[in-house]
């Protein structure tokens, strides 16, 4: 896998471009279309990210996702879609997570030892901090997906400081970024960025008509004109192959290009805007 990933393009680690599993593609024909959307989007490796929501019935086999990721590949391979499904979970936040490592029913993002974990869009529940704590003693670090999206984040960013602090990576989708969620996640998904925490983009797909990669080539050119080359660069496609192959995230460089007021790392001001 190595080699490969290091002379990829971009990887998007959130999505549902697998057929009949969850609310993402409703068949073959919508998946195969997704992932010509990504080649076109400039991306060589998509991570399928079924929802996974322990401690409920909506706890999906992982032996069938990997069943489906197989069959999906072949099929692209068959089309001359030049396109790679690496296994993972969008993974809701539960205790019951660690028992469900612990019998092998969860799927980590490519095989690494990082998982894709739900920000929930209302509230984090009750003891998430201990429960990241025991993810990190198990050796799994904690990829929190779009968390620009929480209401409670949008009223409470300070708590994004205590995800810095616990060592969780954070992933901030491209609609947020482009405005597509509304203002407050498109406010919280730049300041993110701008203030150095976020480590990685990803695109949430869903289907070929609403939430797809359609829009990263426009905002891959909004994030260069706001972080420069090289820090778009690392979110897009070294920090996500770092990730795959157990490495640390690296930290964006401060770059002339972003506003004084939001300085790459002025935690300061970020979380006492109030």
């Amino acid at each position: 896998m190595e080699e490969t990933l290091l002379s990829a393009k971009m990887i998007d680690f959130h999505s549902h471009i697998l057929p009949q599993i969850d609310d993402g593609a409703h068949d073959m024909e919508e998946s195969v279309a997704l992932a010509n959307m990504y080649v076109k989007a400039g991306f060589s490796h998509v991570t399928a990210t079924p929802h996974c929501h322990p401690g409920t019935f909506a706890t999906p086999d992982p032996q069938v996702i990997l069943d489906k990721i197989d069959l999906l590949n072949a099929v692209l391979k068959e089309k001359g879609v030049p396109l790679t499904i690496l296994q993972g979970m969008e993974i809701g936040i539960d205790p019951a997570l660690i028992p469900m490592l612990k019998q092998d029913r969860i799927l980590s993002l490519g095989g690494s030892k990082t998982l894709l974990l739900e920000t929930p869009f209302q509230r984090l529940p009750q003891g998430w901090e201990r429960l990241m704590l025991e993810l990190k003693t198990a050796g799994y670090q904690v990829l929190m997906g779009h968390p620009e999206r929480s209401a409670q984040l949008s009223h409470a960013p300070d708590i994004c400081r205590q995800f810095v602090d616990l060592g969780l990576y954070l992933q901030v989708t491209w609609d947020s970024f482009l405005g597509n969620n509304g203002p407050g996640p498109k406010y919280l998904a730049e300041s993110l960025i701008l203030s150095g925490a976020a480590h990685v983009l990803a695109t949430d797909s869903h289907h070929v008509y609403a939430r797809n990669p359609g829009n990263v080539n426009e905002g891959y050119r909004r994030l260069r004109r706001l972080i420069g080359d090289k820090n778009a660069a690392l979110l897009c496609r070294e920090n996500p192959q770092r990730i795959l192959q157990n490495a640390e995230p690296i930290s964006m460089q401060p770059t002339g290009n972003v506003s004084p007021r939001l300085n790459p790392f002025n935690w300061r001001y970020f979380f006492n805007k109030g």
